[in-house]
């Protein structure tokens, strides 16, 4: 049996350039801010009705009805979003308030009684962020012992960090606090790093390599001061459906596996059995649709069905 099923999707599904960033919105009135950097707008007549959207401009979506949070992502190269409920929607050559009640109109059709849909652009192509050289792990010079790690600065969401775990013959890891606070430890997988220190993280990672990996191990973390923006997050996959918590998930280490993804956004709901999964994969040949043996990985534990994930996968779970 074949250990995974390629298909040929629909060019119009170009998913996995979504950037699904959850960023909490402010609660300031008149005076918030949208995450774009604009003035967060309070109904839809105050929606621009004037610029055209285009493939690759970064967009805000909120449902104010709606308990999710405010959905930041960019418009695929086929000139669509997407949407809350309603999947991929055309947004091509539309304005944001043209947009909004356009959703409005597909939401208050099956999903809400009275749909509020506030939508805004920066109306610029979106531009992958690149670590400057100054900050590269080539350039920084680390900490000589995990005695000198910064015990006072928390790490945040954004934050470039480096990791470099001594006892290893790899090269020093770097990468971005992801938009759920976690990171890619060597050997380990997921941890979280958010509102802990340089020495805090290197303190667990330690932990969890001396109790399987190493006899003992020197971790020295430090946080480079760079933030980049959450909608520029350098490698990651994006995750809908019959999970805990949607949305972009950080691939900075090459070693993430569905299973690993599962587990960082808390694990499939509201099935006792596996869920249908399948992963949008952009290659050279156009997208592909790869579907997941989900029994092999979850039931029967055989590691060799865990398909390892690339940057910009877009994984879907049912």
């Amino acid at each position: 049996m074949s250990k995974l099923l390629i298909v040929t999707m629909n060019p119009a599904i170009i998913c996995a350039l979504i950037c699904s960033v959850l960023l909490t919105p402010s609660a300031d009135g008149k005076d918030a801010k949208s995450s774009l950097g604009q003035k967060a707008p309070t109904s839809m007549e105050e929606l621009d009705n004037q610029k055209r959207l285009r493939p690759e401009y970064v967009v805000n979506i909120r449902i104010i009805e709606d308990r999710r949070e405010e959905l930041h992502q960019i418009i695929t190269a086929t000139g669509e979003v997407q949407v809350p409920y309603l999947g991929l929607t055309k947004a091509e050559d539309l304005t944001c308030r043209e947009l909004a009640y356009k959703i409005k109109t597909g939401l208050e059709k099956e999903y809400f009684k009275v749909a509020t849909v506030l939508i805004t652009c920066n109306f610029k192509p979106f531009e992958p962020y690149h670590i400057p050289e100054s900050k590269s792990a080539s350039s920084l010079k680390m900490p000589a012992s995990m005695a000198e790690l910064d015990r006072l600065k928390p790490i945040e969401i954004g934050h470039v960090i480096t990791i470099r775990v001594v006892e290893d013959k790899r090269a020093a890891l770097q990468q971005v606090v992801s938009v759920t606070g976690m990171i890619q430890a060597p050997y380990l997988g997921a941890l979280n790093a958010e509102g802990l220190t340089c020495r805090e993280v290197a303190d667990n990672i330690k932990a969890g390599l001396e109790k399987d990996f190493f006899r003992t191990a020197t971790v020295l973390v430090l946080d480079c001061g760079e933030h980049v923006p959450s909608e520029c997050a350098l490698e990651f996959a994006v995750v809908f459906g019959a999970v805990t918590k949607e949305g972009k998930y950080d691939l900075s280490q090459q070693d993430t596996t569905v299973s690993n993804l599962l587990n960082q956004t808390g694990g499939y709901n509201g099935k006792r059995t596996p869920p249908r999964i399948y992963i949008i994969r952009k290659t050279p040949q156009g997208n592909k649709r790869l579907l997941v043996n989900t029994r092999a990985v979850f039931v029967e534990k055989r590691p060799e069905y865990d398909l390892f994930l690339r940057p910009d996968d877009f994984v879907i779970v049912e």
